[in-house]
């Protein structure tokens, strides 16, 4: 049996099809953007606050704040993005 095991984050962040940050550069490809190429980066240190939220408190405040990360990253709520890559 296994025990003392805990989920871990493994990294916040996201893929875009125009530069979010002076001077970043793309990536040639994107699996997130069909291939095209894509800026992607995050804060990596949030991950483990956010998993320990989630053990402590569930999913629906890591969803708040998954949400507020979309919008202050990329100056729109989430709702307000056209539907895409199967997104509901």
């Amino acid at each position: 049996m296994l025990t003392n095991i805990y989920p871990s984050g493994s990294g916040i962040s996201y893929h875009s099809p125009k530069p979010m940050n002076e001077g970043q550069t793309p990536s040639d490809e994107c699996d997130y953007l069909d291939g095209k190429p894509c800026y992607c980066d995050g804060p990596m240190a949030l991950s483990d606050e956010w998993v320990t939220i989630l053990i402590h408190e569930g999913d629906k405040p890591v969803w708040k704040l998954l949400d507020d990360f979309y919008t202050s990253t990329f100056g729109t709520e989430y709702s307000d993005v056209p539907l895409a890559y199967g997104i509901d």
